[in-house]
């Protein structure tokens, strides 16, 4: 923890940013009686979906950068694990872009220019970070973003949220599927009742 935190804070010194902290675990979603001055509205934050029940979203986000006059904003979600591949990793990755959805959705007074991941490894030598998701780009990627959403909620709502095996090594709970988890899940592949879940896992 240490050797990281030493790591982290060498790349906000070489960083030339002109976006100061303006927040740390900054909650949004519902209210919140901890902070003073809260940065969000303590309004709800609803994720409609297409012609489904909206979802209502809660959380905290680990850090919001502004501008020094406060009119652009950005969102850094740090991750001491493996950096995050493509742009929702096969549905596994959605923490970011919601955090960015309800930041827009909440202060629409500030330009929010970007939302990305700050990965400190000191072991593998790596502490740049990714910027997936930009102003440009976000209107396709909240479609995406979109799709996904509904597809987990929708197995979640049918009942229907078969464990993967392929994606959960090693599993920490092996009594609850049984050995033979994989023979089932490869029987299953070809339900129809599964495509939900064949979208989410395809989507990059």
């Amino acid at each position: 923890m240490r050797a990281q935190l030493l790591f982290l804070l060498q790349w906000e010194y070489e960083r030339d940013s002109m976006f100061i902290p303006a927040g740390f675990e900054v909650p949004f979603g519902r209210e919140e009686t901890s902070l003073t001055v809260p940065f969000f509205p303590a309004e709800p934050v609803s994720f409609v979906e297409n012609e489904v029940a909206p979802v209502f979203l809660h959380g905290r986000i680990d850090r919001i950068d502004v501008t020094a006059d406060g009119r652009q904003g950005r969102i850094l979600d740090y991750k001491s694990g493996k950096p995050i591949r493509g742009r929702f990793a096969g549905g596994t990755a959605l923490q970011l872009p919601l955090y960015l959805f309800a930041a827009r959705l909440l202060r629409p007074d500030v330009q929010w220019v970007g939302a990305e991941y700050v990965t400190f490894r000191p072991a593998a030598g790596r502490k740049d970070p990714t910027a997936p998701f930009s102003p440009d780009s976000w209107a396709e990627e909240l479609e995406g973003l979109k799709t996904l959403v509904g597809a987990i909620t929708h197995g979640i709502r049918t009942g229907c949220f078969p464990p993967t095996p392929d994606s959960c090594r090693p599993c920490p709970f092996p009594l609850i599927c049984g050995a033979s988890a994989e023979i089932h899940a490869a029987r299953k592949q070809d339900d129809a009742r599964l495509a939900f879940l064949h979208r989410v896992r395809n989507t990059p």
